[in-house]
């Protein structure tokens, strides 16, 4: 089993949480510590696409030129005016009432998320497509997580799984009730988050040196699934710990609140999202450098 010594998390978070983790990545480069260059990116959902933007090499807040046309403007990620309303709420139900995962709740989530219309998963993967910049695998050990709609199981899925990178990134993005479930070799997978947003767990067979982390959904963010996120952050530091790893994490602090707002899906906020990451970043950098093996 192949031995890493820096590994970083990127949690879930929907929009705010891309403007916010690319902004710690942007703080974090300007004090001297560069996250392309951990041995192995583990990302879900907001992620995923982030992670997925470093482990190719490219730090997300810098323009580049894309390899695919961007999405048609008449056809957005999601049509809100659409969206099943009483479904999104039941969903949200269970998911704010799970203390710690468990697949028969997360498995009622999944035949929820998989009722939906599948009529827009090609719009929801071309602009996921567009959004992470890149068609093929990294070089660079990328694992992204998401959850069979059917078991509840969450599953971790690397290049060497044979699916396309794009199509795993969506399926880890694919808030359940807003976004509908990616096939994958006739399995519907949803986003990650709903069994962990962060899924640093998944690190414990490679036994990391250092572990960074970085969760946008918390108690300060997340609403009804915040409680549900730092829980199982908890477990997973607590084990990580437990088998010599040593952990940084980082999160949204109760004074950001009011720039962060309460939706993770708020478009509005990603600018302001984006500066509280910055910040974030810098603060975080002494404290990464020091531990730097």
């Amino acid at each position: 089993m192949t031995q890493y010594k820096r590994a970083l998390v990127l949690g879930g978070g929907g929009i705010v949480g891309v403007a916010w983790e690319s902004g710690i990545a942007a703080g974090l480069f300007e004090r001297g510590v560069d996250l392309r260059e951990v041995d192995v990116v583990v990302g879900t959902s907001a992620g995923a696409i982030v992670g997925a933007q470093l482990a190719a090499g490219f730090l997300p807040h810098v323009p580049r030129e894309r390899t695919m046309p961007p999405p048609a403007a008449d056809r957005p990620a999601v049509d809100r005016a659409s969206l099943d309303l009483t479904l999104l709420g039941s969903i949200f139900r269970i998911w704010g009432a799970m203390e710690r995962s468990n697949t028969e709740q997360i498995s009622a989530i999944g035949k929820l998320a998989a009722s939906m219309p599948r009529d827009a998963q090609k719009d929801w993967g071309a602009h996921i497509a567009y959004g992470i910049g890149i068609d093929q695998w990294p070089e660079r050990p990328l694992l992204v997580n998401v959850v069979d709609t059917a078991s509840g199981v969450r599953r971790t899925i690397d290049r060497d799984a044979g699916f396309d990178v794009q199509s795993v990134v969506a399926a880890s993005s694919a808030v359940p009730g807003m976004f509908p479930p990616v096939e994958l070799a006739g399995g519907l997978y949803m986003d990650g988050q709903v069994h962990s947003s962060t899924n640093a767990d998944v690190l414990l067979p490679f036994a990391p040196a250092q572990v960074w982390i970085a969760m946008p959904t918390n108690k300060v963010t997340g609403q009804g699934i915040g409680p549900h996120a730092e829980n199982m952050l908890e477990l997973e530091v607590a084990a990580l710990r437990a088998a010599g790893s040593a952990v940084s994490v980082r999160m949204p602090r109760a004074e950001d609140a009011e720039r962060l707002g309460k939706n993770l899906m708020d478009g509005r906020r990603a600018g302001a999202a984006f500066a509280v990451g910055v910040e974030a970043g810098r603060a975080w950098a002494e404290e990464l450098r020091s531990q730097s093996v």
